[in-house]
């Protein structure tokens, strides 16, 4: 499975800690916890089709899309791509790795 990006400008100033507290994660914490968290943050840009991680990766992150979408796709023993999910700006992805040290599922 491969995660791809389909955003390739740069991304404007953007509230991490905002993000953070709207998330189902994050949104019982209060703003300071979140802005916490939101400080080890960091901001990565990817470009149309990029492999943003793949199954059996390390998960030692979680995600958020800024802008743009982020497919989950999968590749069949043809060769054929299908997508498996999609996250828009807003949403959070990676998070299950991250909690339970396991390596990545998708």
């Amino acid at each position: 499975m491969t995660l791809t990006s389909s955003s390739e400008t740069r991304t404007p100033a953007i509230n991490k800690t905002a993000i953070l507290c709207q998330h189902e994660l994050f949104r019982e914490l209060d703003k300071n916890a979140c802005e916490q968290i939101a400080a080890y943050s960091k901001i990565r840009e990817f470009r149309r089709d990029a492999t943003i991680f793949s199954k059996g990766d390390d998960g030692f992150c979680l995600f958020a899309v800024v802008r743009g979408r982020v497919l989950v796709t999968t590749s069949s023993s043809e060769g054929k791509s299908a997508v498996l999910n999609q996250f828009e700006a807003g949403e959070i992805f990676g998070e299950i790795a991250l909690l339970d040290g396991r390596p990545r599922t998708g």
